[in-house]
């Protein structure tokens, strides 16, 4: 009896301590910030970037839009190379906005308690169209609006984790640069959780709690995998926030867009657009 005894506390014990995870839905930041109300130190916090903590101010570049962009998108352009071209001035030219205006307010708390905070996002490090560095023009872009991730990672010097492009789980046959650690963000353009489990090996890291902040259920998945291989208790979030439209999308505007970028090599903003269309509408 006692040997029974003994075995069911073995497996509630696995149960509570490798086995759980979670994934919640949260449409506004209640519930993100209710699960980081009560954690320690012993917890790391990820979070997504492109809709979590910043979206495309202009609409068609908005989330919620994405089947029109990629209509507008393969109009425009037909080589891999234009379409690099093309979205190197868009990104450089374009606005974003905070998802949350009060995300990087939960952001320095964190880091206020000592809790470790990193960003994990799919995206290339290197050169694209005009910009000739992603990793940094992501960086001074997070940093322009409020969020500096480097403040969990004094001292921590940025790595490339070189063969994980050659994983079965990257994003496309062509993957144009490995992960990479750059301050306080891991640039990814495979599977998030093989990126996430490359960082917290080579920099011999070990947390009893993993909460990823994520729009996509598929990289919540991936980190939870990864979680539980582990043996790391996880609560994913999925976060919607971004991809609730507050209005239907303004058609002409957006083909407006894409044709002074065809021709012009330039984006022009919802307001310049708008003010443009007005124009034509008056000159008629």
């Amino acid at each position: 009896m006692k040997k029974f005894i003994s075995f069911i506390f073995v497996i509630v014990a696995c149960y509570y301590t490798t086995c759980f995870a979670e994934i919640l839905k949260a449409n506004d930041i209640k519930g993100i910030e209710e699960t980081l109300a009560s954690i320690n130190q012993d917890t790391l916090v990820i979070f997504d970037v492109d809709d979590v903590l910043i979206m495309p101010k202009d609409q068609i570049l908005q989330s919620h839009h994405r089947s029109y962009l990629h209509k507008l998108e393969k109009a425009l352009a037909k080589q891999e190379k234009e379409v690099e071209l093309f979205w190197g001035v868009i990104l450089s030219q374009r606005q974003s906005i905070l998802v949350d205006k009060r995300m990087p307010q939960i952001l320095n708390e964190l880091h206020s308690k000592g809790i470790k905070v990193l960003a994990l996002t799919h995206a290339m490090t290197g050169k694209l169209g005009g910009i000739p560095s992603m990793k940094d023009w992501r960086y001074n872009e997070l940093i322009h609006h409020g969020y500096d991730f480097e403040k969990s990672w004094q001292g921590v010097k940025e790595n490339t984790f070189s063969g994980l492009e050659k994983s079965e789980n990257r994003l496309s046959k062509d993957v144009s640069s490995p992960p990479m650690f750059f301050k306080g963000i891991i640039f990814t353009e495979i599977d998030k959780g093989e990126a996430l489990a490359a960082f917290l090996s080579h920099y011999k890291l070990k947390f009893k709690k993993i909460i990823f902040i994520d729009d996509k259920k598929k990289n919540l998945a991936a980190v939870e995998r990864i979680a539980s291989k582990l043996n790391i208790a996880f609560v994913g979030i999925e976060y919607t926030a971004a991809a609730m439209p507050t209005e239907p999308l303004n058609q002409k505007r957006a083909q407006l867009q894409f044709k002074t970028l065809s021709k012009e090599k330039k984006w022009i903003s919802d307001f310049e657009a708008d003010a443009l269309l007005a124009n034509f509408s008056k000159v008629k």
